[in-house]
């Protein structure tokens, strides 16, 4: 399987071998989940050591060129290769934007895997004051407005690269109006991410 180099973030630091070891991963689980077979599962022994951490992460589908499911978990919660397993049968299957993935798609899929920083709340004393402390093409962002929340992956700056666009959208994608990022109870948190994906022309990742 061919893939294009990971991107880096200092504070999660993986190998490309170990990135490529959850892409492939998530590649034999999303074929698992939607065609229905089932193989044995690594003894621990055989899982580095560094991706039985428990790490936020993504899982990101594409068909050309277009989103076909994202899941992940911001906050860390079981260990990394099993989140990345679980996440991406939930974007072959559960992603509430779409329809499940048939087994006729699995070929034309592009995988990607993200692999997050722990979220730190980025401090702001108002609009222009958040603008200014993003920093495009490198943060992620968690947005939480009341009850309703959505994250972007760093990722997603390729295609939204004007800060108060990228808000905008990301407060629509919670279900909230697109300036109530703005609203003084808005709470920002930011990540960074470690991404890889299979080799394919045409299309850029996030989600």
């Amino acid at each position: 399987m061919n893939a294009e180099p990971a991107h880096p973030a200092a504070a999660v630091a993986l190998t490309g071998e170990e990135m490529a070891w959850l892409l492939r991963k998530a590649r034999r689980t999303v074929e698992e989940a939607v065609v229905g077979r089932r193989s044995e599962p690594e003894a621990e022994g055989q899982v580095p050591e560094r991706l039985r951490e428990r790490r936020g992460c993504f899982v990101t589908l594409w068909k050309g060129g277009a989103l076909r499911g994202c899941i992940g978990n911001v906050l860390p919660r079981d260990p990394l290769h099993q989140m990345i397993a679980a996440n991406a049968r939930a974007a072959a299957l559960e992603d509430v934007r779409f329809s499940p993935v048939t087994p006729e798609e699995v070929p034309r899929l592009v995988v990607e895997v993200s692999v997050l920083t722990p979220p730190k709340l980025l401090a702001h004393t108002d609009a222009e004051d958040l603008l200014n402390r993003l920093v495009p093409h490198r943060d992620g962002v968690f947005l939480q407005i009341g009850p309703r929340a959505a994250t972007f992956l760093p990722q997603v700056w390729a295609r939204l690269p004007e800060p108060s666009v990228f808000l905008s959208r990301l407060a629509e994608k919670a279900g909230c109006a697109a300036n109530d990022w703005q609203r003084p109870d808005a709470q920002v948190l930011v990540y960074q991410a470690q991404w890889l994906e299979e080799a394919a022309p045409g299309h850029v990742g996030g989600n």
